[in-house]
C-alpha cells in the first residue's frame, strides 16, 4: 500500500500526522483496507501546575566586646499558593473492559485541555529561623562557634497524597552545632571540631513499595467483582491514589555526630586538607498514612476487611453462599474463581502485613547507607610562576566504613527464612576506598575575567567499580 514501514511505535508516534494524511491503511488486498485516524491517548496523569510565593526576610549582624563576639540572626516567612490541574480520566475506549462505566479504566485527558483551578490546591505558610555566633577567645587562635537553624519546604504538589487521600504536610528540618576552631602558624594551619544534631521531618517519598499487597487486592476486587457487576461492590468508590500507583507518605530522620577538619597551607603553592566524620543516622517515625490505611475498617479496604473477604470466598469455594459476594456456590466455575481469589487475597494480606511490620521494626534503627565513619584527604599544587604558570594538579581520597545493606531474617520450623527481618542482626557491606585526581588551567582573558578549565576524575584506579548497597533473600531463602 501507500504506507511506509516503520520499525517501532516511536516512529509511528513521530510520523502520526503523515500517516493520518493518507486517510486509510491499505493491506495486502483491498479487503484489508481500514480507516486510518491515529491519536495519542495518555496513560499517565497530566502534570500542570503553577505557584505563587510571597516572602519577607530580615537579617541582623552585630559585633560585641571589641569584635570578639559576632552574632547573626535571620528570619524569613514564606506564604505559598499552589495551583494544580485536576486529575481527569475522560477518554473512553469501548474496547477497554469497564471503560464506559469505570473511571479507572479510562485514559487520561490531555493536560493542555485541563485548565488550572482558580482556587489554590495547597496553601502553605512557614517560617525559617537562623541564629549563629562566633566568639574569638582571649587565647591566641582559639574561637568558638554556635549555629542553630530551622526551615521548611512547602508541599506544592496537590496530587501527592497518602493512601487515605490526605494531602501531605510541609517538610521541615532543624539543625544545631557547636564548634571549636584553632589556628596556628599565622593562620596557615587551622583545625576544627564540630558536634552536630540535625533532623529532617515529613520528607515525602513514594510509598508504593510498601503497598504492593494492598494494590493487588484492590485491583482484584475491582476487576473480578465491581466491573463484573457484583451487587455488593456497586458503590466501590475510586480508590485514588492507591490503585493508580500514586500513593506517597512521609519519613522522619535524625542524625548526630562529629566532624573534624585540618587545613595546612605551607606556602601559596600548596594546600593540604584532611576531614573526618562520625555520623549516626536514625530512622524516625514514618509511614503513618500507610499504617492508618491498613488498620482502617472500611467497607472495601483494610487488612481486617480483606481477610474477611478471603474467608467468605472460601465459603463459596466450599459450596456455601456468601452474604458478601454474588458468586453462585452451585456453579463449578464460581467455586473455582472463589478459591483462586481467596488464595490471592490471603497471600496478599500476608505479604502486605509482613512488609509493613518489617518497615515498622526499623524505626529507631541506624540507617548507615554510607557507613558510620568517613575520612577525606586532599592535596593541591598550584603553579604561579614559570612555564607551568596557571596550571594546578591535585589528588584526593575518600574512605567509608562498612555500610548496612540489609538484615537477616528469622527462620521457620524447617530452617528457611520466613520474610520477617531480625533487626538485631544487620548485614554489613565492605568498607570503601576512592582515589581521585584533578588537573586545571586558569588564565586571564580580560582585565575583569579569568577562565578556568578543570578536569576531575573520581575513583581513578577503577571508576566503574560498584559498591554493594542492598541485600535480601530470593524465593529459595538464599541471601
Amino acid at each position: 500500500g501507500n504506507v511506509p514501514v516503520f520499525p517501532d511505535q516511536m516512529q509511528v508516534i513521530k510520523n502520526m500526522a503523515q500517516l493520518n494524511s493518507y486517510g486509510r491503511l491499505v493491506g495486502a488486498t483491498s479487503n484489508e483496507a481500514a480507516p486510518l485516524d491515529l491519536a495519542l491517548r495518555p496513560f499517565l496523569a497530566p502534570a500542570q501546575s503553577g505557584s505563587e510565593n510571597d516572602s519577607l526576610s530580615l537579617g541582623w549582624m552585630a559585633r560585641w566586646l571589641q569584635d570578639r563576639l559576632v552574632t547573626v540572626a535571620g528570619y524569613r516567612r514564606d506564604a505559598t499558593k499552589s495551583y494544580n490541574a485536576p486529575i481527569l480520566r475522560e477518554v473512553i475506549d469501548p474496547a477497554v473492559p469497564g471503560g464506559v462505566t469505570n473511571p479507572l479504566s479510562r485514559f487520561y485527558e490531555l493536560s493542555r485541555n485541563i485548565p488550572l483551578n482558580k482556587v489554590p490546591a495547597v496553601t502553605s505558610t512557614g517560617i525559617t529561623r537562623t541564629y549563629g555566633a562566633v566568639y574569638h577567645t582571649p587565647l591566641p587562635g582559639l574561637s568558638l562557634t554556635y549555629n542553630r537553624s530551622s526551615n521548611f519546604l512547602p508541599n506544592t504538589n496537590a496530587s501527592a497524597m497518602n493512601p487515605l487521600g490526605e494531602a501531605l504536610p510541609n517538610a521541615s528540618g532543624q539543625t544545631e552545632d557547636f564548634g571549636l576552631r584553632l589556628s596556628f602558624l599565622r593562620d596557615r594551619l587551622s583545625l576544627s571540631l564540630n558536634r552536630f544534631k540535625t533532623s529532617a521531618n515529613n520528607q515525602t517519598q513514594n510509598a508504593n513499595g510498601y503497598l504492593a499487597g494492598a494494590i493487588g487486592i484492590m485491583r482484584l476486587l475491582r476487576s473480578n467483582y465491581q466491573t463484573a457487576g457484583d451487587s455488593h461492590f456497586v458503590d466501590m468508590a475510586s480508590s485514588y491514589p492507591l490503585e493508580v500507583g500514586g500513593a506517597a507518605d512521609v519519613w522522619n530522620y535524625a542524625a548526630r555526630g562529629y566532624e573534624m577538619s585540618a587545613t595546612f597551607n605551607p606556602s601559596r603553592n600548596w594546600r593540604l586538607a584532611l576531614t573526618g566524620s562520625n555520623n549516626t543516622n536514625m530512622l524516625g517515625h514514618y509511614l503513618d498514612g500507610v499504617g492508618r490505611y491498613l488498620g482502617a475498617k472500611a467497607k472495601y479496604e483494610g487488612l481486617e476487611t480483606w481477610s474477611n473477604f478471603a474467608n467468605e470466598l472460601n465459603k463459596v469455594a466450599a459450596g456455601q453462599r456468601s452474604a458478601f459476594f454474588d458468586l453462585d456456590p452451585a456453579s463449578s466455575a464460581a467455586r473455582t474463581q472463589a478459591a483462586a481469589d481467596a488464595r490471592s487475597i490471603a497471600n496478599n494480606v500476608t505479604t502486605q502485613q509482613t512488609r509493613y511490620e518489617n518497615a515498622m521494626a526499623l524505626q529507631g534503627m541506624t540507617t548507615a547507607r554510607n557507613g558510620k565513619y568517613a575520612i577525606n584527604g586532599l592535596v593541591t599544587r598550584v603553579f604561579h610562576d614559570g612555564r607551568l604558570k596557571g596550571w594546578s594538579v591535585g589528588g584526593n581520597f575518600r574512605w567509608r566504613s562498612p555500610n548496612t545493606i540489609g538484615y537477616e531474617q528469622f527462620t521457620d520450623s524447617s530452617g528457611l527464612p520466613n520474610n520477617v527481618i531480625n533487626v538485631a542482626k544487620p548485614l554489613q557491606g565492605d568498607d570503601y576506598w576512592d582515589l581521585g585526581a584533578m588537573i586545571a588551567h586558569k588564565r586571564r582573558v580580560s582585565k575583569a575575567v579569568d577562565l578556568k578549565v578543570q578536569l576531575n576524575i573520581q575513583n581513578l584506579p577503577n571508576w566503574q567499580a560498584p559498591r554493594l548497597v542492598s541485600a535480601g533473600y530470593d524465593n529459595l531463602g538464599v541471601n
